[in-house]
């Protein structure tokens, strides 16, 4: 959670009820998903002005919310990616990050999240200075390496089931004793910790390893007096026992160098552990240069600092970490000697500096908790691998082997099951991101879920997944897939992204580097299907959708979960040439007379009510008058209990035109066919088929089609080509059968 970039631009306020360019049925798909939001653009032929001032509307945001441009920039691609911090009534929304991508004045994609609060209080009990002392005192701290200013935001706080803003006081401690890197959020009014971030990404260890030692290798030194060190200008790496140092704002004071009186480097015992750090840092810095053009984590030649066996890792030396900005350093643990050896294998040290590269990507990061801190050690062990790769050819695709001194590893991105890892978006072994009491929410182990994704990318694959999901990935190759991770994680993930979120921005960099017909763009989403992640998927509602199919069930989104907390969803139901609407509920369970729902017999809520409903009673079916073809339903619930949700589907009872589309309301399959068919009717009435030969002659008795599916068995029938001819009230459609 990196909070304040540098850069700050322009300011620009969203006005209640700007001017849009849209009808309201020509909002775009903006693929909302539990506050995370991606939609593409490109067809819309919209510059970035347009587009700004049409963000209220398409999130139904009031004048009291404004937005901050913090950070520009334009790739290689000449593609311009711009930033922007939003605010309640001037108080920044913690993460609530708004992320525009556009070229030759063109906006092509829009993502992040954007937050509309509600019933937000805003009194304050508790002083900033007061919040600073409550914080040190939770955490037992004597004395700080750094302060920091308190700041005051909107703050997403994890809850039982999900999550809920508040007004907090955000607290950052830098501590030697006991050794902390985190933000506190302190409640304003009751001075209560609600969450704790940190800010140092660890590798937590599950198993043994001993270290994999490179062998002989060519290293970049230079010369001290009569001595050589492990420090190079070249790519600004150094490297230090910090055995006896002290953390501070750069670095560690005391720390020592390695020295070799000659050119040749034969340190052994724990001074072993420099030469493999070194070698594999060079490694690591000409990975990203080499590849990316990226100079250093920052992309801006930062120096490198690298540290070896400090206090903080010599209780507990089965470890390593980076520490993110202002420090900017890794610490590598030793290991115990009895089940771990030197935590200094090549993965590990592409992993720590890859968290740095996250916490630099320009967009604030990603916040080092539930899924944005499963994808920021996704990233890592993404990017460890991928520089295994590069500099030796080959990889295990096993994260930490090596480091186990009875041959295991911390995480496999081919198998992610063989460790109790998750496979599949919410399948087994996952751990519920809002439990940051265990690891922070999962990170170290549902991170498995994109690192599965990359392995299937690179390797392709085929199998069924938690879900039941057949899935056939096409394999594209380590480069193709190293470019569209790389890519997104510097342009589409926003601090606090969901899988959702790096779901869609995988496409949007896929289709920016290689177009959406492409192959890698489908085995993109091929890759993502196979661990349970897809468009369409169910998503907890967000703001108004339109539903124009003939007949669609539609639901709060929540799946096999609890519905969130403040929903205030809608839906305008408004199939094309309806003159009669029916909304049938399959499941209800709503907090009674507190959660509700309520159903317009027109287009908004300006129409009569027919019906206001909660709790778990199911409802009888729900009807428009005749002649209106149109129904409003919107859905509220409250901060508190949530239940488990519900469903509903609509359906068309009568056509108000004499003439209309029947190939939308009735799907004929398969066709060709060996005599079986399905006849999918969105008709709400009965009609009549009939089969006839190409001359005209009737060859089967009437049938009965009902609205929803039906089964005709012409089998018995010669092969050949026939007319399949529909009747209704409203006139007569047929279609070709050919029966094979």
């Amino acid at each position: 959670m990196i909070k304040k970039l540098l850069l700050k631009k322009a300011l620009f306020l969203l006005l209640l009820s700007p001017i849009s360019n849209f009808a309201q049925t020509e909002i775009p798909n903006l693929n909302m998903y539990k506050g995370s939001f991606s939609s593409n653009l490109r067809s819309f032929e919209l510059n970035q002005e347009q587009t700004l001032k049409n963000i209220p509307d398409w999130f139904q945001l009031s004048s009291e919310y404004s937005f901050e441009e913090i950070n520009s920039n334009t790739d290689n691609l000449n593609i311009t990616h711009r930033t922007f911090q939003q605010y309640f009534n001037g108080i920044e929304i913690d993460g609530a990050i708004l992320m525009l991508h556009s070229k030759e004045g063109k906006v092509l994609s829009i993502n992040g999240q954007v937050f509309n609060l509600k019933d937000i209080d805003t009194s304050v009990s508790i002083s900033q200075e007061e919040a600073m002392t409550i914080g040190k005192n939770y955490l037992n701290v004597s004395s700080l390496i750094q302060e920091y200013p308190t700041e005051t935001v909107f703050a997403k706080i994890p809850t039982e089931n999900s999550y809920i803003h508040k007004l907090v006081h955000q607290v950052r401690i830098d501590s030697n004793q006991p050794f902390e890197l985190c933000y506190l959020f302190i409640d304003v009014e009751t001075g209560k910790v609600l969450n704790k971030v940190n800010l140092y990404a660890n590798e937590d260890i599950e198993g043994t390893a001993h270290t994999k030692y490179e062998g002989e290798k060519t290293i970049t030194f230079s010369e001290q007096g009569d001595e050589y060190i492990l420090q190079e200008d070249g790519r600004g790496i150094q490297t230090y026992n910090a055995t006896d140092g002290t953390l501070n704002i750069n670095g560690y004071t005391g720390a020592t160098n390695y020295t070799n009186s000659s050119t040749t480097w034969q340190l052994t015992g724990d001074s072993q552990a420099a030469l493999d750090v070194h070698w594999g840092m060079e490694m690591t810095y000409d990975f990203y240069l080499d590849v990316f053009d990226r100079d250093s984590f920052d992309g801006n030649g930062h120096e490198i600092k690298q540290y070896i066996n400090p206090p903080e890792l010599q209780e507990n030396p089965n470890n390593a970490a980076a520490l993110g900005a202002p420090y900017n350093i890794m610490i590598y643990g030793l290991g115990n000697g009895t089940q771990y050896d030197h935590f200094t294998k090549l993965d590990v040290e592409g992993h720590e500096f890859t968290h740095l590269v996250v916490g630099s990507n320009g967009n604030g990061g990603l916040v080092y908790q539930g899924e944005s801190g499963a994808l920021n050690e996704s990233f890592a062990d993404i990017f460890g691998i991928c520089i295994e790769f590069f500099a030796n050819g080959e990889s295990s695709w096993l994260i930490g082997d090596g480091v186990f001194l009875n041959g295991s590893y911390m995480r496999s991105m081919s198998n992610p099951n063989a460790k109790q890892h998750p496979d599949t978006y919410r399948g087994n072994f996952w751990i519920e991101p809002s439990n940051i009491g265990f690891d922070n929410g999962g990170v170290h182990i549902n991170s498995s879920i994109q690192n599965y994704w990359f392995y299937l990318l690179v390797n392709g694959g085929s199998g069924t997944n938690d879900n039941g999901d057949f899935y056939d990935v096409k394999a594209i190759g380590l480069e193709s897939a190293r470019s569209i991770a790389f890519r997104n994680l510097i342009n589409y993930v926003s601090p606090n992204a969901l899988f959702y979120e790096a779901f869609q921005g995988s496409l949007q960099a896929t289709s920016d580097l290689f177009g959406e017909d492409s192959e890698e763009y489908q085995s993109v989403i091929d890759a993502w299907f196979a661990v349970g992640i897809y468009e369409g998927m169910e998503q907890p509602c967000s703001g108004m959708k339109v539903l124009e199919a003939p007949s669609e069930t539609f639901s709060d989104g929540s799946g096999n979960g609890n519905y969130v907390d403040n929903s205030t969803c809608e839906w305008l139901i408004n199939p094309e040439n309806a003159a009669q609407l029916q909304l049938d509920f399959s499941e209800m369970d709503l907090e009674f007379d507190y959660d509700f729902i309520y159903v317009y017999d027109g287009p908004n809520e300006d129409a009569p009510l027919l019906g206001e409903y909660t709790g778990s009673e199911i409802p009888d079916p729900i009807v428009t008058t005749p002649g209106n073809g149109t129904m409003f339903v919107k859905f509220v619930s409250d901060p508190y209990v949530n239940g488990t949700g519900w469903e509903a589907t609509y359906t068309i009872l009568s056509l108000n035109v004499e003439e209309v589309d029947f190939s939308k309301y009735l799907k004929v399959f398969p066709n060709p066919t060996n005599g079986m068919i399905t006849i999918d009717s969105k008709f709400g009435e009965e009609i009549e088929v009939v089969l006839r030969d190409m001359l005209g002659r009737t060859v089967t008795t009437k049938k009965k089609v009902i609205s929803g599916r039906n089964t005709i068995d012409f089998s018995k029938l010669e092969k050949g080509i026939y007319n399949l001819e529909f009747q209704t009230d409203k006139g007569s459609y047929s279609e070709k059968l050919i029966i094979q």
